[in-house]
């Protein structure tokens, strides 16, 4: 028989993570901000740097990541960093 919506205890046990990591992410945004509101508070006269970052094609928001190689940096990272890593 399947558990109607808020009556099986593994959705119990599932809200109360989410609830807790909800809560966790919370707490570290806050103690961000405060820190925030104090430097600000410190520095008055200081500007603040303002992002222009479009959640279109951002790859944070879009989830579409892409690798640019300039100047053949990839190359040589590949290069320089072939032997690291797990060896079977």
């Amino acid at each position: 028989m399947a558990c109607l919506q808020g009556e099986c205890p593994e959705d119990k046990a599932l809200t109360a993570q989410i609830r807790e990591g909800q809560g966790k992410i919370f707490a570290e945004d806050l103690e961000i901000l405060e820190r925030q509101q104090k430097n600000l508070s410190q520095w008055p006269r200081r500007e603040l740097l303002k992002l222009g970052i479009d959640t279109k094609t951002h790859p944070a928001w879009t989830g579409v990541h892409r690798l640019l190689d300039t100047g053949g940096q990839l190359a040589k990272f590949n290069k320089k960093f072939k032997d690291f890593g797990l060896k079977s």
